[in-house]
């Protein structure tokens, strides 16, 4: 048996609450499907403290990439390290358009060496205004 949770005062189901919003219950349960039929699928993207900007971290991930790909991943993920500051954000404009120049070359190269192998998807949350996550734009607005 599943716990009921609440929200706000009025005290209802998550599902219900779902419901009272237009559109959110069609979209999560499309999100849903969407998750679950997707092939297998890395995502390139920057973070803090992560050594290489891929995603998952697991050896697996790192099996499908060629070592000199690797090397500049990294230096990539470095220069990010190194240059952008929560909340502020970029140190200068002239790195992060260079930052962005390289993101470019590194994508297409990415998805060429695990062709076939798994899907690639990119969030560049470092561009996006208000360094918003590119997954969290696509969602309904929380309430």
């Amino acid at each position: 048996m599943h716990a009921r949770q609440t929200y706000g005062k009025d005290d209802i189901g998550s599902d219900e609450f779902l419901r009272s919003i237009p559109g959110a219950h069609e979209y999560m349960a499309a999100e849903s499907e969407r998750l679950q039929r997707r092939p297998p699928t890395i995502e390139l993207s920057p973070d803090y403290g992560a050594e290489i900007p891929l995603w998952p971290q697991e050896d697996v991930t790192d099996s499908l990439v060629p070592a000199e790909l690797k090397e500049r991943l990294l230096a990539w993920q470095q220069v990010f390290e190194a240059n952008f500051e929560p909340p502020s954000g970029w140190k200068s404009m002239t790195i992060k358009s260079q930052w962005a120049e390289t993101a470019v070359q590194l994508e297409a190269d990415l998805r060429a060496a695990v062709d076939g192998r798994v899907e690639v998807e990119v969030d560049l949350w470092p561009l996006n205004p208000g360094f918003v996550h590119t997954s969290q734009l696509n969602r309904p607005p929380m309430i």
